[in-house]
């Protein structure tokens, strides 16, 4: 069943056409009848996520300032080094869970404002040479189809 969904709306090209995918996203909404919202939550939790777990560690500070908001909150904060890992995972799972989704949102930001963050997205980080966001971003339509394959009772409406 997902595949044929897939299949019938374009999904499998989601990284090659922004605007295909917004439109694949409506087709798809009208499908399942507003599971879409879970699945592209879970999607961009799931790209949050990898993103976080790629940022290399060093006192914790530039994975403990990843966020993802859909408004424009205030995204200006800076949490201060010595972070534990279980800290860390603490602060991940705190923004993951207070992250919603809508189908009016515009846009889903993930967003890292340590000055350095930009140096190691570039490779700086022997522990992350090849970045976080690029590599994530890159596996983003295999995080969307299995969110859409772990919805349950997916149905035509």
């Amino acid at each position: 069943m997902t595949d044929e969904i897939i299949e019938n709306f374009g999904m499998d090209t989601v990284s090659e056409n922004a605007a295909g995918f917004a439109s694949s996203l409506m087709a798809l909404a009208d499908y399942v009848d507003g599971s879409v919202e879970k699945v592209i939550r879970k999607a961009c939790i799931d790209l949050y996520r990898a993103i976080v777990e790629r940022t290399p560690v060093d006192t914790g500070r530039a994975k403990a300032n990843w966020m993802i908001s859909t408004s424009d909150r205030d995204l200006t904060i800076d949490h201060d080094d010595g972070f534990s890992f279980a800290e860390i995972n603490a602060l991940i799972d705190e923004e993951a869970m207070g992250f919603s989704f809508e189908l009016h949102d515009d846009v889903v930001i993930i967003t890292n404002n340590l000055e350095y963050i930009s140096e190691l997205e570039n490779g700086t980080s022997k522990q992350a040479p090849r970045g976080m966001v690029s590599v994530s971003l890159a596996e983003f339509t295999a995080h969307f189809n299995a969110a859409l394959a772990g919805l349950e009772g997916l149905e035509p409406t």
